[in-house]
């Protein structure tokens, strides 16, 4: 698990989700949290179909837990997956 940032326009608000896929996975969501226990933790990526995912919405120079949760083709949503934490810097100098 592991968030990269994009190729261009790496101001730190946004970044590619890298996570283990699961055979039964129709689609991904990413929750974000600025705590280990998952406390206020929102949704900025719904729906996706795999890993390596943009997934936007981060406030740059800070630390954040990532949970993954995924659904299956009836839409039984699995368990959050164990939190993974990443921080993203804002290395755009053109602004």
């Amino acid at each position: 698990r592991d968030v990269r940032e994009p190729l261009s326009e790496y101001d730190g608000t946004r970044g590619h989700f890298d996570f283990r896929e699961v055979a039964e996975a129709k689609t991904y969501d990413i929750y974000v949290s600025p705590t280990p226990s998952g406390e206020g933790a929102l949704l900025l990526g719904k729906g996706l179909k795999a890993s390596g995912s943009l997934v936007k919405g981060f406030v740059a120079g800070r630390d954040f837990w990532a949970f993954v949760v995924w659904r299956d083709a009836f839409g039984k949503e699995s368990r959050p997956s164990v939190p993974f934490k990443f921080r993203l810097e804002d290395h755009f100098v053109e602004k």
